[in-house]
């Protein structure tokens, strides 16, 4: 095993009780990996605090037995196959547990792990801390092969030095940062697996939504709010754009007035907003609305939900400013009507209505360049252990061939 003396810089903040690390290398989805997220899992369910944060519980039902069970059975060479060594992980700051799913999943991958937190305070976070410390106490590898800590973005040297000591770096963040942080030397070997801006939307069936019971009515606009409010819109898989699939023009209208108002109703009285971002959702949507080639209706539905018509087929949705409760709306005839907007930033497409094999036949016929997940609306918050296209295990593991 190689050990790690980590600089001892007025700079870093430790949140993990060891301050140095040790190199552990394991297979995938090894016992002591499993029963200590089992362990994890069990504490945060338990726990009082976490019960408040509904992504602190969705993160601790993500690490029972039976998920972790259930991944494992997917991979078949798992017998041959070993960590990289050590993963440096870059978090984004405005996703709070980002950062435990980032570690959780090169854990699982056979790796030791130093994780960069998130800069901006989180109530979820520090519950989250709390409970780890306590759990990892009992599982001393576990313990010594990872260290969670934070320093200032602008500590190059820092950077550096975990760089050049990582076989892995996993970063998550904006383009400019993802950028700057490519450019910082690292090991002759080691790999990069980026997380940089993307945007994803959803699509509703609307011939299928006019048939709706008045349970699934119900059950979707459960999801769609959860998909759109959860996260603030800040996670790159919360959808930004609705896309109106097929319908009469009486059924495409009654049928999204009585979905997003029922949407509306919901975020009333669950969404806490701050007058700041109903201004910041205002000045953009105005903004948007100048720098339209058409008409761009806004819809402002007491500050809560913001909709607007995307105006023209050419609009790059990045060119949108997105955020809390903020949601553009187009029409299209059939899923051909996406094409244009599938470009290699288009992340996940939440769906209702349409069925598997009509998305497979889609991707089979168009092969568009962009689009690495199609899931049911109400799972775009889901994350996975395959993410962007990456199947993490098989990424931030190495495959010992035996001849």
């Amino acid at each position: 095993m190689t050990h790690i003396k980590i600089p001892k810089r007025d700079s870093i903040h430790f949140f993990s009780a060891n301050k140095d690390i040790t190199i552990n290398i394991s297979e995938p989805f090894a016992d002591n990996r499993i029963l200590f997220l089992k362990s994890l899992s069990k504490n945060i369910l338990s726990n009082s605090e976490a019960k408040k944060f509904p992504d602190l519980v969705t993160f601790g039902y993500w690490c029972r037995p039976s998920n972790i069970k259930l991944l494992k059975q997917k991979y078949d060479d798992l017998d041959v196959r070993l960590g990289l060594g050590l993963a440096f992980h870059v978090a984004p700051s405005n996703v709070p547990l980002n950062f435990a799913f980032s570690f959780v999943f090169s854990l699982l991958a056979g790796n030791s792990n130093i994780i960069r937190m998130p800069s901006r305070g989180f109530d979820q976070v520090n519950a989250f801390l709390q409970i780890y410390n306590e759990t990892v106490q009992e599982y001393e590898d576990i313990n010594n092969s990872n260290v969670l800590l934070n320093y200032d973005s602008n500590d190059i040297e820092t950077t550096e030095f975990f760089s050049l000591n990582a076989d892995a770096r996993i970063f998550w963040g904006g383009d400019l940062s993802v950028s700057k942080l490519k450019q910082i030397i690292s090991k002759e070997r080691a790999i990069d697996v980026i997380f940089s801006d993307r945007h994803s939307g959803s699509i509703i069936d609307v011939d299928t939504l006019s048939r709706a019971t008045p349970k699934e009515f119900e059950r979707l606009t459960h999801n769609l709010y959860n998909d759109i409010f959860l996260m603030d819109q800040n996670a790159c898989s919360s959808p930004r754009v609705i896309f109106w699939k097929g319908g009469s023009n009486n059924a495409y209208t009654s049928c999204k007035d009585e979905l997003l108002s029922s949407v509306l109703a919901i975020a009333k009285k669950k969404y806490s907003i701050e007058a700041s971002q109903v201004i910041s959702k205002f000045n953009n949507a105005c903004k948007h609305s100048i720098q339209s080639s058409g008409e761009s209706k806004i819809n402002i539905n007491d500050g809560y939900l913001f909709t607007q018509n995307i105006f023209s087929e050419t609009s790059k949705l990045d060119a949108y400013d997105i955020n809390s409760g903020y949601i553009l709306e187009t029409r299209i005839r059939n899923l051909e009507g996406l094409l244009p907007y599938l470009d290699k930033k288009f992340q996940t497409m939440g769906y209702f209505g349409i069925s598997k094999s009509e998305l497979k036949l889609f991707i089979g016929k168009h092969k568009p360049i962009g689009i690495d997940r199609f899931t049911p609306i109400g799972s775009a918050l889901d994350i996975g252990i395959i993410w962007d296209g990456f199947d993490l295990i098989r990424t931030l593991s190495r495959i010992i061939q035996i001849s």
